[in-house]
């Protein structure tokens, strides 16, 4: 039930702030009480260099907000 109160959260919101804290908690609680499981998988996450630096979230999805890249 939390798992969707959090989806519907994002989903019916415009609020950038609301929708961040709601996806932010939705990866957390993916990842310590997994209540589904993807049937998705991304097999391999490729860098051309050592200069990106970013974590995959806990749900798999390609959230490239956190993502850097340095000098």
């Amino acid at each position: 039930k939390r798992a969707d109160a959090l989806v519907d959260s994002e989903e019916l919101s415009v609020e950038p702030a609301t929708r961040r804290r709601a996806f932010s908690s939705l990866q957390e609680l993916v990842k310590t009480e997994a209540p589904f499981v993807s049937l998705y998988q991304i097999d391999n996450i490729y860098a051309r260099n050592d200069r990106p630096h970013w974590t995959p979230g806990a749900a798999g999805v390609l959230d490239m907000a956190s993502a850097e890249v340095t000098r």
